[in-house]
């Protein structure tokens, strides 16, 4: 099991699942350095997990362009 941090949540999960909500918090850029590395480690090994990253980052630039003046308070990293 891996602990992570996002904030003040904690969790742990198994090595070998894309866990969504771990991989929308690493694309609105909100892990701590251990939890950037595991899932750029999982990024790299799975592609399941590459498609969810890519869908999630996606629908972050189309949330940004449907609502350009809360672009700047968007937590989605570019």
């Amino acid at each position: 099991m891996l602990k992570l941090v996002s904030g003040e949540q904690s969790s742990s999960i198994p090595h070998d699942i894309p866990d969504e909500c771990l991989i929308m918090a690493y694309v609105d850029g909100e892990l701590d350095e251990a939890g950037r590395r595991y899932v750029e480690t999982l990024l790299k090994s799975s592609s399941e997990a590459r498609q969810i990253a890519e869908m999630m980052q996606l629908s972050c630039t189309l949330v940004r362009s449907a609502f350009p003046k809360a672009a700047d308070d968007s937590a989605c990293s570019s």
